[in-house]
């Protein structure tokens, strides 16, 4: 995934946390922070909840209604979301 994002950068952004429970493998904040359709990923408060102020952060970032939006629906579980991404991929290359 890109992590360009039209969002100012914020000062957690470069902080990694070990293992993402979704990916498995080290991320930045800023990855958690636009994963979501540019919005925060619903599981950012319990990851980076004891290492920095979350919602501070989130709430400079974005306005109530994105986070309405990025914390009101459930996460999509990990088969889903690979699921998903198999779906959206060609069936065929595109012809060059």
């Amino acid at each position: 995934m890109d992590e360009s994002c039209d969002r100012p950068e914020h000062d957690f952004d470069r902080l990694e946390i070990w293992r993402c429970p979704q990916l498995g493998n080290p991320v930045s904040f800023k990855y958690c922070r636009i994963m979501n359709n540019r919005l925060p990923c619903s599981r950012i408060v319990s990851c980076w909840g004891g290492t920095i102020d979350v919602m501070a952060c989130l709430r400079q970032c974005f306005s109530t209604e994105e986070l309405k939006q990025a914390f009101g629906a459930p996460a999509k579980d990990r088969l889903t979301r690979i699921i998903e991404t198999i779906d959206g991929i060609p069936a065929e290359p595109p012809e060059k």
